[in-house]
C-alpha cells in the first residue's frame, strides 16, 4: 500500500534532514485569535437583514470550523443566522443556517472550499456579517447572540 505526503510534511521533512527549505512556522503552528461579539435583538429585525458582526484585519483567515454563535433564544419560526460571510461576500465562511430559536450554541459548518484552500480576510472584505433567517412571527427583543469568530494571522 503506497504512503502519500503532503507538501507541508515533505517541506518538514527536508529541513529535518538538512536539506533546507523549512516550512513555515505557520504551517505548522499559529496563534488562534478569537472576536467575540455580542449582539442584542430589537425585535424589528426580519429574513436577510444583516448583523454586523465585528471587523477583522485584512490578511487574517477565519477558521470557519471554529465559529460559533449562542443564544439565550431569540423566537420566531424558523430563526437561524442563515450564513456568514463578510462585506463582500455574505457566506464566504458558512451558508449554512443555524439555528438560534432557542438557548444553545452552535458550530458554524464551513464553507468547503475555505475549509480546503483557506483565503484570507480581502481588503474591502473586514466586516464580518451574519445573515438572518426567518420563516415567520417575529424576533423577541433584548435577547442576544455572542458571535465567536476564530481566525489566525498568516504573517
Amino acid at each position: 500500500m503506497p504512503t502519500f505526503s503532503s507538501a507541508l510534511y515533505t517541506q518538514q521533512l527536508h529541513a529535518q534532514k538538512g536539506f533546507g527549505g523549512r516550512a513555515s512556522g505557520l504551517n505548522v503552528t499559529s496563534q488562534l485569535m478569537f472576536l467575540v461579539s455580542t449582539y442584542t435583538t430589537t425585535g424589528t429585525e426580519v429574513a436577510n437583514d444583516l448583523i454586523n458582526v465585528g471587523l477583522l484585519p485584512a490578511g487574517v483567515v477565519v477558521v470557519p470550523d471554529m465559529c460559533r454563535v449562542s443564544t439565550d433564544g431569540i423566537g420566531g419560526t424558523g430563526a437561524t443566522v442563515a450564513t456568514l460571510g463578510d462585506a463582500l461576500d455574505d457566506d464566504r465562511y458558512s451558508a449554512t443556517a443555524v439555528a438560534v430559536v432557542s438557548a444553545g450554541s452552535s458550530l458554524f459548518t464551513g464553507v468547503n472550499a475555505q475549509l480546503v484552500a483557506p483565503v484570507a480576510v480581502p481588503e474591502g472584505g473586514e466586516i464580518i456579517r451574519a445573515k438572518i433567517g426567518l420563516s415567520s412571527g417575529s424576533i423577541t427583543a433584548a435577547r442576544r447572540l455572542t458571535f465567536t469568530i476564530a481566525y489566525r494571522s498568516t504573517v
